[in-house]
């Protein structure tokens, strides 16, 4: 009779890293070999505890979630109206509305339109606010009979002479009083 016994090793997300390796090898269920082959095992000091660290390009920094973060993250170019729409007090939900606004991503029926998505009987094809055209981002915005009376409103409150007919004026504008 032939009796095998088998170890199962467990850990837990307490443990130490130094308890992760046993003779020279992680000692972490074999499937995650295949996954985690590039991991190196870490040099250790007697007496020193273990501490999360953060490499950026060649040289290791204290961890932190904010520091992965700006290291991981895609960056573009800042735009023109970055600030009238992400600013210290912003409230989130208005501010993302805000930026789908000012990079035309509202899910006016144009848009939805050029995805092959058409307008049905109890979905109204025109802009709800004059019901007189098909709503687009520039319609709705800015040629709309209601959006011109809001934007001449506006200009009239902050003494403008003219009133904003496009999104880079209308930019502009936000940008002065904000």
């Amino acid at each position: 009779m032939k009796v095998v016994i088998e170890i199962v090793i467990c850990f837990s997300l307490k443990d130490s890293v130094s308890r992760l390796i046993s003779e020279g090898a992680w000692s972490w269920p074999a499937d995650w070999n295949d996954k985690f082959q590039n991991v190196q095992i870490p040099t250790f000091v007697q007496d020193k505890q273990d501490e999360l660290s953060w490499k950026n390009s060649a040289e290791f920094q204290e961890f932190s979630v904010t520091m992965v973060w700006e290291t991981i993250r895609p960056r573009g170019l800042e735009v023109p109206w970055f600030h009238v729409v992400w600013f210290t007090h912003c409230i989130p939900k208005h501010a993302f509305h805000l930026w789908l606004v000012f990079r035309p991503k509202l899910k006016t029926q144009d848009v939805l339109s050029s995805w092959g998505i058409r307008g049905c009987a109890d979905v109204p094809t025109v802009c709800a606010l004059c019901e007189l055209q098909p709503d687009s981002h520039d319609h709705v915005f800015f040629e709309c009979s209601y959006a011109t009376q809001v934007w001449k409103g506006i200009c009239d409150y902050a003494e403008l002479d003219h009133y904003c007919c496009s999104l880079g004026c209308s930019c502009e504008l936000f940008r002065l009083f904000c």
